[in-house]
């Protein structure tokens, strides 16, 4: 194994019938396995203190990467994103602005105006 695959391994994805596959190096997995795994590593080391909005957080950490990598497979087209997203271009922009306002990294500043 080298160095990069060390820190990070090669992902690619497939769409089946049964749903969407999670293919690493050493292991295929159906994304809601993932979901699963770490949903459950979550509550784990939650242990017993109450938790609270489980569900935001956890729509919050798929939906974000889900818009970026679809902005990014489309080239920031908007009209496109929307499209594949299931979602209409006023609510993807408006999924935009919230992610921006709530803070992170830069990656949908450049897709806020791009249509």
């Amino acid at each position: 194994m080298n160095h990069l695959t060390a820190q990070q391994p090669s992902l690619t994805s497939t769409l089946s019938l049964d749903g969407l596959y999670v293919q690493r190096l050493d292991r295929s997995e159906p994304l809601c396995e993932c979901v699963r795994i770490a949903v459950r590593f979550y509550l784990n080391r939650l242990g017993d203190h109450p938790g609270g909005d489980l569900h935001g957080l956890v729509m919050r950490e798929i939906e974000r990467p889900l818009i970026e990598e679809v902005l990014d497979f489309t080239q920031g087209n908007q009209s496109r994103a929307s499209a594949m997203l299931g979602l209409s271009r006023t609510t993807l922009r408006k999924k935009l602005a919230l992610y921006q306002t709530l803070g992170g990294d830069a990656d949908l500043s450049h897709h806020q105006t791009q249509d």
